[in-house]
């Protein structure tokens, strides 16, 4: 218990500082800095189904409600990826705030219902890159060996469903039978139809 700190709204872990500021090699300075960093809070991302013509309509409404409110709901460009512009948003809310505050009942409703309809994900920035970077057409086959929640995989669908010359599909495992219903339902509600979910 001694080998952490409780300070205003963070956790501290010494041991786990003292560890990486070794790993990591840089001055105090920098390691402050890169603490500092770790206890920021994630930003709320959200990435909208773009084979869906709904998920427009969805975006709109999110659009208004956030401009009437004074919340910023702003499209992020991603590496400069064309495929993904005005699909990704940056919604400058707290998500604890989103779902328990009475002011934003309406947008976390938009948001509740978008996910459930299969018409937005909320997903990290971090998560988004490797599909990103593997730039798959509609005519690959991709094998997802650790699909599970499922917010890649979809990704990845939504790509391989861009156009209609539907020939690639994945392959989505994971290695744990409660993991693969999470993932069988979440690309359920996502509409789509070339993919299986394996268990290895």
């Amino acid at each position: 218990m001694n080998n952490v700190i409780f300070t205003l709204n963070k956790v501290r872990n010494m041991k786990y500082e003292f560890f990486y500021s070794k790993i990591l090699s840089i001055c105090e300075k920098e390691c402050e800095s890169f603490f500092e960093l770790l206890h920021k809070p994630l930003q709320s991302i959200i990435r909208f189904n773009k084979t869906s013509i709904k998920s427009e309509e969805l975006k709109k409404q999110m659009y208004e409600f956030c401009l009437k409110n004074g919340i910023v709901f702003e499209p992020l460009e991603i590496a400069k990826n064309e495929r993904y512009r005005n699909q990704i948003f940056r919604l400058e809310i707290d998500k604890n705030k989103l779902k328990k505050n009475e002011i934003y009942s309406d947008l976390h409703k938009l948001v509740a219902e978008g996910m459930m309809n299969g018409l937005l994900s909320r997903q990290e920035l971090v998560s988004m890159s490797p599909p990103i970077m593997l730039d798959v057409k509609s005519d690959h086959v991709v094998l997802d060996m650790c699909s599970s929640p499922g917010s890649k995989t979809t990704q990845i669908l939504e790509d391989l469903n861009e156009k209609e010359s539907l020939k690639g599909f994945v392959i989505a495992n994971d290695n744990s039978s409660n993991r693969c219903q999470v993932l069988h339902h979440q690309l359920k509600r996502m509409g789509f139809s070339n993919y299986i979910v394996t268990q290895i």
